[in-house]
């Protein structure tokens, strides 16, 4: 019998099983290649990410305080007495100071920013030590007189306070005191989270403070990335749980709802070092149950990460001293001599420069007073 299959019609099925391979090698080749390429992705992208990181958070040295206006402990040495302890965080020796040891009021621990240390804020502990309080204050991991060769990242002031927290709970002589945490930025971030631990905290001020490590991070690679940014977000979430462990999953708002404590959260309104609107702890108030928590937006020439601080006539006072520096810098070609920089600082008013926002401080020294009346 004669066969109807023609030489063309062979060819035909051939070339339409070879297409079909062709699509099954082309599926086989994209089910391989997108895991490996998603594995490769997230492999070079911790790498990059890791290194980028670290770079972040660099050592902060001691500042010369005679190139700085303002007020420091060496200022005041031969009023304050000052004892300095030292404790252990991790694998590194942090460094505390110790001022009012007599006081039968109250504690408060102060949590400096990331790029300071404890003497950066001797003005708000000078206030707070003038007001009978004992003020335990320290340098975190890799700032100032502690150790570290950096700051190592946004959970380390976590953890940092959680050990000055465990070495204050073991000193006999403080065990009748309540305890009241100050901290702004870095700080902010480190005295709300810190709560997610079972420390004994009778109140919490909190400055323009970070919700949690994570976001902080994120926003700021978001910023720096803009869409591809987003694709980082799980890389660096695993990186920061790598590098400090559950700390760096803590939120401020699940620390503060645990608590159960009085809070008080300050923020100003135009911060672009942590946003109002985005990863600030004001931002997430929605999500706050705590009934003990209060909030305060600062405004107007207030309304920056750290001017809130200050009165308006020393903010006015720093914008012309500023102006007056810049033309030292201008003679000099941009490269003034020390010894004429030192000459210049040490023409400025420290008391003008150092005067704190009384607005402010007067409701932050009104919540300490209530807070402690109500563990009485």
């Amino acid at each position: 019998m004669k066969s109807n299959f023609t030489e063309e019609q062979a060819l035909a099925e051939a070339n339409k099983s070879k297409k079909v391979k062709r699509r099954i090698n082309k599926k086989k080749a994209f089910a391989i290649g997108i895991p490996i390429f998603l594995v490769s992705f997230f492999i070079i992208s911790f790498i990059v990410d890791w290194f980028i990181y670290n770079s972040q958070f660099t050592h902060s040295d001691v500042l010369d305080t005679a190139l700085y206006g303002g007020y420091f402990y060496t200022d005041f040495a031969d009023e304050y007495d000052q004892r300095i302890v030292t404790f252990p965080s991790g694998d590194n020796k942090l460094t505390g100071y110790l001022y009012g040891e007599d006081s039968n009021k109250a504690i408060i621990v102060v949590a400096h920013g990331i790029g300071g240390g404890a003497d950066s804020y001797f003005a708000q502990e000078k206030h707070f030590i003038d007001n009978g309080y004992c003020v335990f204050a320290y340098d975190c991991t890799g700032s100032y007189m502690s150790e570290g060769k950096t700051t190592t990242g946004f959970p380390q002031s976590v953890l940092d306070l959680h050990a000055a927290l465990t070495w204050l709970e073991a000193q006999d002589n403080f065990n009748n005191l309540p305890v009241l945490l100050f901290g702004h930025s870095w700080g902010g971030y480190a005295v709300t989270n810190v709560l997610n631990y079972n420390h004994d905290i009778a109140a919490v001020v909190s400055v323009a403070g970070v919700n949690s490590a994570f976001e902080i991070v994120n926003n700021e690679v978001v910023d720096m990335m803009g869409v591809f940014g987003y694709t980082q977000k799980p890389v660096l979430n695993l990186m920061q749980i790598i590098k400090f462990g559950k700390a760096a999953t803590f939120t401020a708002v699940n620390g503060i709802n645990k608590a159960d404590i009085p809070v008080l959260i300050i923020h100003g309104e135009d911060d672009t070092v942590v946003p109002y609107k985005t990863c600030s702890i004001i931002a997430h108030k929605d999500k706050i149950t705590n009934p003990n928590v209060s909030y305060i937006t600062t405004t107007g020439v207030h309304g920056a990460h750290s001017s809130l601080f200050w009165s308006a006539k020393s903010l006015e006072y720093v914008d012309a001293v500023n102006e007056e520096y810049a033309k030292l810098y201008e003679q000099y070609d941009n490269d003034p001599p020390y010894e004429e920089r030192v000459k210049f600082i040490s023409t400025v008013d420290d008391d003008v420069m150092a005067e704190l926002n009384a607005e402010l401080f007067n409701s932050i020294d009104s919540f300490f007073e209530k807070a402690l009346d109500a563990t009485k």
